[in-house]
């Protein structure tokens, strides 16, 4: 669930590297609870710039985005 958050310079991502939706809903939670358990803010910055990624990167705009 974890991913290490990668700038996309000249081409596109790896399509096997880019979580779908229902993975990404599982990540948010996951993220939610690390943070209400302390986790450092650097760390929760950097999975919600990934998280935010994989959604850029498949067009994904609905509910779950906003």
């Amino acid at each position: 669930m974890e991913k290490k958050y990668l700038r996309i310079t000249s081409h596109a991502p790896d399509p096997s590297t880019v979580r779908p939706e229902h993975i990404l809903k599982k990540v948010l939670e996951f993220l939610r609870n690390k943070y209400k358990n302390g986790a450092p803010y650097e760390y929760i910055s950097e999975q919600f710039r990934s998280l935010r990624q994989d959604l850029l990167v498949q067009h994904i705009r609905n509910a779950f985005t906003v």
